[in-house]
């Protein structure tokens, strides 16, 4: 039997012979006779039906064992196939899974680092942001962040106590409009505008004293320092903002205490002084006197116009004391350092000893600053007085008035970087010296060298304060036993500006 005949072909002669013999054997084995009736017929019926049904499964049972056996054998060598080619295949993937793994070690370790780096990277930055903005609303001073067009994207709370807004209702508004003087609007928009085109600012990156206004419309000082950043391609600035009017407000009788120990210091030079105008007054009024009706008109007249001189010389030491010792804070406004430093020196004089010599060294004597007279007169008089106690009484004081460009200096009292074009007025003595170690503290309030009942330790820190005022800086410059030399850094301004212009 093959595939496609699953039945063999029935032999019919051989079927009946057989069927015959089977006939006449079971006649036989019944001990039947043939006979023609029904019985016989029917007998002989059901033998053959039986036996070919006999023959019939014996055949059956016979092919279906067969194909059987031959659907097994096939199967058999089905999955031996099948599982010889799994392992082959498995082989060969586990051969090029190596081969990738040993070619591409390094190149896996460091994916595997990096996936574990960028989750450790963004862990930290979480935690970061979180100290961060602990640090923004904890922090005493205001913090407020504006994009490049102004409006305000940070108010931290200390911000909201300073200015009386709340964060909400100032987020997406123009600082412009919220904390920046009237007069200043204008003068804020052009500097931002200005810095975000060519990257110039005169206050950006930098430590200032400005006026700022709070929700109720009054103004007061603020130090502010303000710093860009590039956040998501877009340039951002955060200031940080402190209100110093309590501060301010100490300054100024802590000034004028110092105004009264500076008179004080005057006094004696001064009282001689005025005592030689006063003997001038006295004794050519006399001789005017003296000669009425004895002398001609003419001496007369000269004697009266010395009178005359003596008493305007001792009106204006009058005016300048009484400016010097007048309180209030002083107004900033463009003018010549040369003719102050002359005021300056000519009351200073008196209180100097003859044998501390001053030599005045004016580079340029049309440099322009904005400054009080009464307050820079407070500079140069400090600054003169600590040299005079420097050297004991005895040595050179050089006063120097020029233009630095392009300066790169520490300021010794605030401590910041600064870089640009400033006026430089320095005072250099030939006395001992300061210690290194002293320089970090001589602008401290009430710290001093000298001996007690010598000094209130009140004097640098009125220079610290007072140059800060103006937008300028200091710059010391000392070596033991051979003097020092402290630098006023005043800021340059434009000559047709009419107040100091801080942008």
């Amino acid at each position: 039997m093959t595939k496609d005949e699953p039945y063999s072909t029935l032999d019919v002669t051989g079927f009946i012979t057989a069927t015959q013999n089977f006939d006449q054997d079971i006649m036989a084995l019944f001990k039947a006779t043939v006979g023609t009736g029904d019985e016989l017929r029917i007998f002989v019926s059901a033998t053959k039906l039986l036996d070919l049904n006999i023959n019939l499964h014996h055949e059956a049972i016979s092919q279906l064992q067969a194909l059987l056996e031959q659907r097994v054998s096939s199967l058999r060598h089905i999955i031996t196939a099948s599982i010889v080619f799994a392992i082959f295949v498995s082989l060969l993937m586990g051969y090029f899974v190596y081969g990738f793994y040993r070619s591409n070690h390094q190149m896996l370790k460091q994916l595997l680092l990096g996936i574990e780096y960028r989750k450790r990277a963004e862990v930290a930055l979480r935690d970061e942001e979180l100290r961060n903005r602990a640090t923004i609303n904890a922090a005493l001073d205001g913090i407020v962040t504006i994009d490049k067009s102004g409006s305000v994207i940070e108010f931290n709370p200390s911000a909201e106590k300073i200015f009386n807004y709340r964060n909400e209702d100032v987020m997406g508004m123009d600082i412009a409009e919220l904390i920046i003087p009237l007069a200043f609007r204008d003068r804020h928009r052009a500097g931002l505008k200005r810095y975000c085109e060519t990257g110039q600012s005169m206050i950006v990156g930098k430590h200032v004293e400005l006026k700022a206004m709070c929700a109720d419309g009054l103004e007061f000082p603020i130090e502010l320092t303000i710093s860009p950043v590039e956040h998501s391609g877009e340039m951002i600035f955060t200031a940080f903002i402190r209100d110093v009017t309590e501060r301010n407000q100490l300054l100024q009788q802590l000034q004028q205490a110092q105004k009264m120990e500076s008179i004080g210091q005057l006094t004696g030079g001064i009282a001689h002084d005025f005592n030689n105008i006063l003997a001038s007054i006295l004794g050519f009024a006399e001789l005017a006197r003296q000669g009425l009706g004895l002398y001609e008109t003419k001496k007369i007249e000269v004697y009266l116009s010395k009178v005359l001189a003596s008493g305007e010389r001792a009106r204006d030491l009058v005016d300048q004391m009484l400016a010097f010792s007048r309180g209030g804070e002083g107004e900033l406004k463009p003018a010549q350092l040369f003719p102050m430093i002359e005021d300056s020196l000519k009351m200073l004089s008196p209180t100097l000893p003859s044998s501390i010599k001053i030599d005045l060294q004016i580079d340029d004597e049309e440099l322009i600053t904005a400054t009080d007279s009464v307050q820079f007169h407070q500079l140069l008089m400090n600054l003169c007085i600590n040299s005079r106690d420097a050297m004991d009484g005895k040595g050179n004081i050089t006063i120097r008035l020029r233009r630095i460009n392009s300066l790169v200096a520490d300021c010794c009292s605030c401590r910041e970087r600064i870089r640009g074009d400033y006026i430089e007025l320095s005072v250099r003595d030939s006395g001992g010296g300061i210690k290194s170690d002293q320089l970090d503290y001589v602008f401290e309030p009430f710290y001093t060298t000298k001996e007690v009942g010598k000094g209130t330790g009140m004097g640098l820190p009125m220079v610290h304060g007072i140059m800060h005022g103006h937008g300028g800086h200091v710059v010391v410059d000392s070596v033991l036993g051979k003097g020092s030399n402290f630098s006023l850094m005043f800021p340059m301004i434009d000559v047709g500006s009419d107040c100091l212009t801080l942008q």
